[in-house]
This record gives C-alpha cells, structure tokens and sequence, in this order.
C-alpha cells in the first residue's frame, strides 16, 4: 500500500510538472500523443470519456516506460484489454442493477439473487463473463511479452568494418566463359578410285541412259 505521504508527495511533484523539456523528450511526448490519438479512436465508445482511457494509456507508460515502438505496442494491447475487460465490467453492472430494480418488492438480500438467476439476462451474463475471461488472459499475454522483451540482450549495431572471409563472403575468381559450341565440319570424302575406260558404268554420274557400242557383241 502507498503512504499518504508519498501520495501527497506525487500529486505535489505532478503538479509542478511541466511537461518534457529536452527536444528528445519533447519527439516521445508528441509520438505517445499520436498513438493515444490513434488507439482511442478505435476503442472508446461515444458513451465512454476518452479523458478517462488518456489517464490509463499515460498510466502504463508511466508504469512501464516503454522504450522503443516495440515495448509500447505491448502498452498498446494492455490499454485496450484492460479497457475492453472494464466495459464488460459495467455492462454486466448494468443488466444486474436492472434486475434489482425489478424485485424491489423482495428482500434486499434477495434481490441480488433474483437478478442474477433471471432467465431472461441468463445468456447475456454468461457471455459477458467469457468476454471479462479473455480480455483478462489478453491482457496477461501482453504483460508476459513485455517482461519477455526487457529480459532480451539489447542489440546495438555494428559498423561497418572487413569481415572475416569465409566461404560466403571470401572474394572468388571470375568463372571461364564457356566456348559457344562450333559448327561440325562436313565428313571428308573417300578418294576416288581409278576408273578403268575399257568398264561401261552401269549408272552414269548425271543419271542419264548410256548406249551400249555394239562391237562388244562381235
């Protein structure tokens, strides 16, 4: 529990703050202004005060300092689970106080009881508790993943400095082209063999009917 002293001390001290003061202070404010902006769009309801889910974002940063986009989208999650979990909170308020009102006639330790067992409210409750159980384990997940993501080594870069060479990087000679493949040369032909010019050709080289002399017939 907080002492009222050191309450008192931390209303004080928030009063006197003026916001950040160096311009890097100054860029993180403005870009947590923008993710509000962005996330309570899409969350708070035209019945909700957007005032209010303001101080609950502000108080996870507070809470946790994030310190990059990473760590603060876990904020992120956690601000619109808790956020989620509290609507079906007070929805769940709501249909109980109705069912209240609507036994005023029985005792008040009974009423509680009438408007909880109504049948007609019956199927509207149980849902809204399943939704409580799973913004509750969403929101458990995102605190895990920013406790997991504070216990990581921090990673800073490294310059850009001659590498060891290796396998990957070592430099290689430029590869041999290789020859473009050359046309075949045509097959020599055999030497022609001697022609005895007392032999007649049964085929001639043009094709062509050659006349037999008829003096071999003699």
């Amino acid at each position: 529990m907080i002492s009222e002293k050191r309450s008192q001390a931390a209303r004080i001290n928030g009063a006197r703050s003026r916001g950040p003061v160096t311009p890097e202070g100054k860029v993180i404010s403005s870009r947590n202004a923008m993710r509000h902006g962005m996330l309570s769009k899409t969350l708070v309801l035209h019945n909700e005060s957007a005032k209010t889910f303001k101080a609950l974002f502000y108080l996870l940063i507070e809470r946790f300092s994030p310190v990059d986009d990473i760590e603060m989208s876990a904020i992120e999650e956690m601000a619109a689970a808790h956020w989620r979990m509290r609507r079906a909170m007070n929805m769940e308020h709501a249909i109980l106080n109705v069912g209240i009102l609507q036994n005023m006639d029985k005792d008040p330790e009974e009423r509680a009881a009438f408007a909880f067992a109504d049948p007609a409210s019956q199927a509207t409750l149980v849902l809204l508790q399943r939704y409580e159980a799973r913004y509750q384990s969403m929101y458990n997940r995102a605190l895990r993943s920013l406790i997991l993501l504070r216990k990581l080594p921090a990673r800073t870069p490294v310059p850009n400095e001659p590498k060891t060479p290796n396998v990957c990087n070592a430099e290689r000679p430029e590869p041999t082209p290789i020859r473009p493949p050359q046309p075949e040369e045509p097959p020599a032909e055999p030497p022609a063999e001697p022609t005895d010019p007392s032999v007649i050709p049964l085929i001639s080289a043009d094709l062509e009917f050659v006349p037999v002399d008829p003096r071999i017939f003699r």
